[in-house]
């Protein structure tokens, strides 16, 4: 037997019922049962139900009636079916997002450990100059002791 597209449960569709907002995933006969299937994900927790599509009508239009609801039950998708992410493509482009995050991670310790080193290259330097400075700043003042020195004997004379 074959199954006519449906308008209401096309894939892609999202409703609502008592368990909250859901889309639809597949549509399919069973033979088994004689009864047309429907495969669908709530939005809210991502819980993945299969149904008939008889009770998934039922239990929207009982949900709908109860809260006093008319109108379009079923809001289609503005994603076309060959632009729709799928779980595999999905999990492939968080694994290339992970993958390049973790590079950039190890391409920033890197970096930041070039700068620590090129820091502390410049601290020994730094630390080196002082050094030098001092010295050179007590051998000035020796100097100016030895000149004053010099000028005193030089009057006395």
């Amino acid at each position: 037997m074959g199954l006519k597209e449906s308008k209401k449960f096309a894939i892609g569709s999202f409703h609502e019922n008592g368990g909250g907002k859901f889309e639809i995933l597949e549509r399919w006969f069973d033979e088994k049962t004689n009864q047309v299937m429907l495969k669908y994900r709530y939005l809210g927790d991502g819980r993945i139900e299969t149904n008939k599509e008889a009770n998934v009508n039922a239990s929207e239009w009982k949900w709908r009636k109860v809260r006093g609801l008319a109108g379009n039950r079923a809001e289609s998708s503005p994603i076309k079916e060959e632009e729709r992410v799928t779980m595999t493509r999905l999990e492939e482009r968080l694994n290339d997002i992970y993958i390049k995050i973790e590079n950039l991670f190890v391409e920033n310790t890197n970096i930041i450990s070039d700068i620590h080193h090129e820091f502390e290259e410049h601290r020994k330097i730094l630390h080196e100059m002082m050094h030098t400075l001092a010295v050179q700043q007590k051998q000035i003042e020796q100097l100016v002791n030895d000149r004053s020195l010099i000028n005193k004997l030089l009057e006395k004379v």
